[in-house]
């Protein structure tokens, strides 16, 4: 049954759980997604934002269940990918941030645009696939020299 104050109840502690986020204030932020999930496990956008806040709490584990459930429930949206990929990354997954990351990018990229140019989806994926081929190169090297 829908209940409006019950909903917007829900909008209000949404927005506390952001303004928190948004100011870096992680475990006051996941003290609200924490009670937000309790009532309404399947929306996404609340797992997006847990799993932000778990990641700088350095719970990476707990980061990554919530960024998985939020990528099935939007698979298509790009901001998702990136944040589980960006997980991903510091779990040591390359290969799994890499195919989350290649048709984010491949989508978006535009070649007669500028890198700063390009949508912050392009140049956050970009990072990543910079940052993931400069870890596999260092890592290369360092067997090559072993």
């Amino acid at each position: 049954m829908y209940d409006p104050k019950f909903e917007e109840l829900i909008e209000k502690m949404a927005a506390v759980a952001y303004f928190h986020l948004s100011e870096e204030r992680w475990e006051s932020a996941l003290t609200a997604l924490n009670e937000l999930i309790k009532v309404k496990p399947d929306v996404w956008q609340f797992r997006t934002m847990r799993a932000e806040a778990l990641r700088h709490l350095g719970r990476v584990e707990e980061a990554l269940e919530d960024a998985k459930l939020a990528h099935k429930g939007a698979p298509d949206n790009d901001d998702v990918a990136i944040s589980l990929a960006e997980i991903y990354m510091l779990n040591y997954k390359f290969t799994n941030a890499v195919e989350l990351l290649n048709p984010v990018f491949n989508k978006g990229y535009n070649p007669e645009l500028e890198p700063r140019q390009q949508t912050p989806q392009v140049q956050r994926a970009g990072f990543s696939l910079a940052v993931i081929q400069r870890v596999g190169n260092a890592a290369s090297s360092v067997e090559a020299q072993a």
